[in-house]
């Protein structure tokens, strides 16, 4: 696994099955961007030591030679050592690469040399780490039942590769297109904004049925029945700290009258690539939080009322009361002019007194 501080175990058993071998070697042959660590003795009958180096190349390969028990590797010896090898984070690297093992002496007769060697076929994984997130999207939208207006909803991901080695990736997206109860989302396709277009190519995959709305609290039944619209994006190279942004777009529709109150749409972001190849950082929960993500947002649907009736029915309703009241006082005399009642108290006052000729002025106390 190719990463920051990667590096390769190479463990080697080697078995002296004839006379005392002179000047024994081990020879790796293996690719550039490789370079010798250390070696580690596991097991050895006689303490044989073990000194490597790898200042010497050799046609397309680097080498390490490895120098068992010099000057002599006695008869009936055995040696299991392992050889550590730094790996360079920065090399090209192809699907795999090959070592190859030699061992050798002075005085081994050529014709049990056939044994002498292996060849090792390693494939390379990288270990990677890619983050997929949502980002500035759209999380409300008021439609009215009675302007069947369209209002615009957008989702974005962002999609950015943390570790140094440009890689290609795959982001697919499934996202909710048709509700229950005339809600649909007309979504056509994703955008990457802010990138060059020949490093990202987008397709349509086409519609899936399945649940992808998912309810909110106050919704009632029908809400979650619905289409969901699938898309999918190649990036050639994901490069390093230069993240993309996709976009979803598209307008809010309700195409006829809806019981609902509120639902959710919702898109889910997902990163793949190929896993003979690379690996996400982390461990299992880590991967599927980096490698997915979702957008969720709310419709809500408003029954705008029509206030016509309650101003009429409130005028009419005061008109009456006021009748109501000026009845009751009325009746009750409130309306009766003060002047009018003294006048008839005078006149009262000249009938009972024939000698006051002028009644404002009689004195009702003269005889």
């Amino acid at each position: 696994m190719i990463h920051s501080a990667a590096q390769l175990n190479l463990t080697v058993s080697l078995r002296n099955l004839g006379e005392h071998s002179n000047l024994t070697n081990v020879e790796f042959d293996h690719p550039f961007g490789m370079s010798f660590r250390k070696v580690t003795i596991v097991k050895s009958h006689r303490n044989d030591p073990i000194a490597c180096d790898d200042t010497v190349t050799r046609g397309g390969f680097a080498m390490t030679n490895c120098r068992i028990s010099h000057p002599i590797f006695r008869e009936k010896s055995k040696v299991v050592f392992i050889l550590t090898l730094d790996i360079s984070n920065t090399n090209n690297w192809s699907h795999s690469i090959q070592v190859n093992v030699t061992a050798s002496s002075k005085n081994e007769d050529p014709d049990t040399l056939k044994n002498n060697r292996a060849t090792l076929q390693i494939p390379i994984i990288h270990r990677v780490n890619v983050l997929v997130r949502r980002w500035d999207s759209t999380k409300i939208v008021n439609i009215s039942l009675s302007s069947q207006e369209m209002k615009e909803a957008v989702h974005r991901f962002q999609v950015e590769n943390l570790s140094m080695r440009p890689m290609p990736v795959n982001v697919t997206f499934t996202t909710t297109k048709q509700l229950g109860h005339g809600l649909l989302w007309n979504v056509s396709g994703v955008t990457v904004e802010k990138a060059p277009t020949d490093r990202v190519h987008c397709v349509v995959l086409g519609e899936v049925e399945g649940r992808t709305a998912t309810k909110v609290k106050g919704t009632r039944e029908g809400c979650d029945t619905d289409s969901r619209l699938a898309m999918h994006c190649l990036v050639d190279q994901l490069l390093y700290n230069t993240p993309l942004t996709f976009a979803l777009r598209g307008y809010v529709i309700l195409t006829n009258i809806s019981k609902i109150k509120t639902c959710r749409l919702l898109t889910v972001a997902k990163v793949s690539f190929d896993e003979r190849r690379y690996t996400q950082a982390g461990g299992e929960k880590d991967k599927e939080g980096f490698l997915a993500s979702e957008v969720t947002t709310d419709v809500e649907i408003i029954q705008e009322v029509n206030y016509v009736p309650f101003i009429t029915g409130g005028a009419v309703g005061g008109l009456l009361l006021l009748v109501l009241i000026g009845v009751i006082l009325w009746k009750a005399g409130f309306f009766k002019r003060a002047y009018k009642d003294r006048i008839d108290e005078d006149q009262t006052a000249v009938e009972a007194d024939p000698q006051c000729t002028t009644p404002l002025n009689c004195d009702p106390g003269s005889a």
